[in-house]
This record gives C-alpha cells, structure tokens and sequence, in this order.
C-alpha cells in the first residue's frame, strides 16, 4: 500500500496537473522524482464485470487484482520522469519496494467525465434493460439505430426520449466523476444506484459508511442503501453496497419508470 505522504502528484506535458487521477490513454504523465532515481510502471486492467443489482449477492473480486509491470521510469536530470498511460489502474512503485505504490492514475479511453463512445451508452443502459434487449443492441449491424428505438420506446416520443437520454447518461457521467476508481464510475454500487435513483433526498455519512435516503426518512415507503467503504489496495473511494432481497421491489419500480418514460429530469 502507498504511503499518503509519499504520493506524487501527476502533470502533462505542459507541466500542469492533473485534475483527479484519471488521464486518457496515450497520454504521457510526468511526474517529479530525485534527479536519477528508478521506478516501474506497472498497469491492472480493469475488470469488464457489471455490479449484481441491489437485492442480488456476488462478492466483487477487483481487490484480487495484480499489476503488470510494463517498464521502467529514470528520472532526469531536471527530476521529471514520465510514463505513457495505459487502460485501467497505472501505478508508480518504489523500485526497490514494489508494495509502495507513490502515484496512482486511471486510465481511460475517452475523457472519464464524458459519455460520447456508443458502446459505453449501449453498456451503460444494461441497468434498465432486459437481456434479450441488451443482446440484441450489442449485436445489431446499427448498434445507433438500435439504440434510438429502445429509448423511443421508452418514451413514445422524440421530445421525451431526448430527455430521458439527457438524464441517463447525464447520471452515467456524474457517476464517473464522482465514483471512478479501479472500476468506471457508472460500474460501481454507488455508481448503479445514482442512475438509476438519482440523487437522494438525504445523504448521511460516517468514516466507512454512506446512507442514501430516497423519500422522507423514518416513512414506511422510504428507501435506504447503505455503502460500506472497502479496504482496497487499488482505490481510496472504494464503496460496496450492503444488498438486501428487500430491494428488489423498489428497484423494478425504478426500472419500470424509466421503461414508461416517467422519470423526471434532474
């Protein structure tokens, strides 16, 4: 595990920071280093797995992932060293302690905070779609078209339909800025709550714990989830979802509003 005091800030070419800890691939980071001094690069891809739905149980895995060393970084003479982000987790490790990790930088393919890439709307729409819907989108030789129908028919009309995307994925790209870590933001519990929810009406915190409230707290028709922080050797905002069968009717309703088009914006 990094040692918080150790981390070393990430810069690009023009030698400004920054902004999170997330960079697109391709990109070169730099970052300042005693003039000389060794470290390796090492990436975790990213698991493609989805988060089981609220009333569902599957134990995530993601802290089992190990890093692939992929090369080796000298500083100059000026003390800047620098590496070519790849896809998933890149990690700068100690050459001499490869268990302490001083940066830290996730990699994605388009700008983390933007939904623009097709197959990412066609992914992320899985929360509210059936299998067989999904499947068919997936393999379509118009995966656009496909798209299009599914969301009109949600909605019965253009005007509609064009609010119900701006509000999806409206919801998917604060999910990634807010909730990226190891997984894409849109790919973590709190990440599927918050699209398909939205926000909460209450938010109650603790040092490892979340509670979001949807409806008046202490109502019988209330819904809590409760996000429990995870212990993660990859990522500091590392929330799981304590899952309840009782989900499941709050869920489908949600899932159902948003299939009939009766959600409002945000």
């Amino acid at each position: 595990m990094s040692d918080p005091q150790s981390n070393r800030a990430a810069f690009n070419t023009d030698r400004w920071p920054y902004s999170g800890q997330h960079a697109v691939v391709g990109d070169t980071v730099l970052f300042q280093a005693p003039a000389g001094s060794l470290w390796r690069h090492a990436s975790i891809p990213v698991p493609e797995s989805m988060p089981a739905p609220p009333f569902s149980f599957v134990k995530d895995r993601s802290d089992t992932l190990q890093p692939i060393l992929r090369s080796s970084v000298l500083a100059n003479e000026q003390g800047w060293a620098s590496y070519v982000v790849d896809e998933g987790i890149n990690v700068i490790l100690d050459a001499v302690d490869t268990r302490n990790i001083v940066q830290r930088t996730h990699g994605t393919k388009l700008p983390y905070d933007q939904v623009r890439d097709l197959r990412l709307m066609i992914q992320s729409s899985r929360y509210i779609t059936a299998r067989s819907e999904f499947e068919q989108m997936k393999g379509s030789a118009d995966p656009k078209a496909a798209l299009d129908a599914f969301w009109l028919n949600c909605a019965n009309e253009k005007d509609l339909g064009s609010q119900l995307i701006a509000t999806y994925y409206g919801r998917v790209e604060e999910a990634n800025r807010f909730f990226s870590g190891v997984l894409p933001g849109w790919r973590t519990d709190r990440g599927m709550v918050h699209i398909v929810f939205g926000i909460p009406q209450k938010i109650r915190k603790s040092r490892d714990s979340e509670w979001w409230i949807y409806g008046e707290e202490g109502s019988i028709n209330a819904v809590t989830f409760r996000f429990l922080r995870k212990d993660h050797p990859w990522d500091n905002n590392f929330y799981t979802l304590g899952r309840n069968i009782q989900y499941r009717m709050p869920w489908d309703r949600m899932v159902t509003n948003w299939r009939n088009g009766r959600i409002s914006p945000d």
